[in-house]
């Protein structure tokens, strides 16, 4: 896994690498179970070579995937997380605390946000996409001052892309799970859940996947994203 690392920088290995290598857990997992279980390799060998294959294509395409994923949910909210947290129509942020945010955002950046919720208009959008465009560019030039913001950037990439891979990724454990049910003799659903070992193991890997993959949501993202935007919107307090 370190040897791994050193071929990508920190936020590609957190944001880009893990969610891929997550998602393929659970076909580790029934690889070795069958290696261990039956001491047939062969099935192994076969497993890792559907790892690989994996591994590949959900790296190839799971930023593009993830960003389809954003834009998505930027369409549902209507604009992006830290421009709704930035308008005094939101009320996540204290209107004092986003007053204090304006007045700072219009002092460095020479904008024109607007100092209290009555002079608020639609075309202010305009500025607070400036102001979240010049906040992310300075947070990401000084990580070490901006660190939480840095970590929830990653967090939420993190996600993002996990969620974006997330089709793929289930389609693969309901491929595998029917190859498992063809494959048992004598294949019982009372057996898989009074006897399951060793010959349904695998099987309840892939069935455990698809389960706690379901968990994974745009819900989920969207929260993550709020949450990178806050950070974002609160380093206000240190320009």
């Amino acid at each position: 896994m370190d040897a791994a690392k050193k071929n990508f920088d920190e936020f590609t290995w957190q944001a880009r690498v893990m969610p891929v290598i997550v998602a393929a857990i659970p076909l580790f997992l029934a690889a070795i179970a069958k290696g261990l279980s039956f001491s047939d390799w062969t099935e192994t060998g076969l497993m890792a070579v559907i790892i690989v294959a994996a591994l590949s294509l959900l790296y190839r395409i799971g930023r593009n995937l993830g960003k389809k994923c954003e834009a998505r949910m930027v369409n549902r909210l209507g604009a992006m997380p830290t421009t709704i947290l930035l308008r005094f129509s939101d009320s996540r942020i204290g209107a004092v605390s986003k007053q204090h945010y304006h007045q700072r955002l219009n002092e460095v950046y020479h904008l024109q946000l607007p100092l209290e919720p009555a002079a608020e208009r639609p075309e202010d959008d305009e500025q607070y996409d400036a102001a979240a465009r010049s906040l992310k560019n300075r947070a990401n030039s000084d990580r070490n001052t901006e660190f939480r913001v840095y970590q929830e950037l990653k967090e939420y990439h993190y996600f993002r892309n996990l969620y974006g891979i997330k089709p793929i990724a289930i389609a693969i454990y309901i491929a595998l799970t029917v190859r498992e049910m063809i494959l048992i003799p004598n294949f019982s659903l009372k057996a898989l859940f009074l006897t399951p070992l060793p010959d349904y193991l695998p099987l309840g890997i892939f069935l455990l996947a698809i389960l706690l993959g379901c968990l994974v949501s745009a819900k989920g993202v969207e929260e993550r994203a709020f949450s990178y935007a806050m950070a974002l919107v609160e380093s206000c307090e240190r320009i």
